[in-house]
């Protein structure tokens, strides 16, 4: 799911219970979704969007010119699974006992409080 940064804020708890109540498997774009009780997260990694633009900064603080680098796009990304939401999919549970047999990559389980 995505939503401006306004409304997502704003209003995650009640499109995370809306999907919840609907029984809606939704894949949310970061991981306060998640947070909120959300079942899946697909997002690039925050941490690395920043390692990426200090190296932008470190190269134009050496002289570089702006307008001379290249365009960069994410590189990593991260794939989170709300354990407690999982275990109301049955399929979604199985994936995340079991992920190599399943061939899903899961970079991180959360389990909320």
């Amino acid at each position: 799911m995505r939503g401006t940064p306004f409304f997502s804020s704003a209003q995650r708890k009640m499109i995370v219970d809306s999907a919840a109540r609907h029984r809606l498997a939704v894949i949310y774009e970061s991981r306060e979704y998640i947070e909120q009780g959300g079942l899946v997260s697909y997002a690039t990694d925050v941490f690395d969007l920043y390692r990426l633009a200090t190296g932008y900064v470190a190269r134009i603080l050496a002289g570089t010119n702006p307008g001379d680098l290249p365009i960069q796009q994410p590189t990593k990304f991260e794939l989170i699974i709300n354990l407690k939401s999982a275990k109301r999919w049955v399929w979604m549970s199985d994936c995340v006992a079991r992920p190599r047999r399943r061939g899903v990559r899961v970079d991180r389980v959360a389990i909320p409080p």
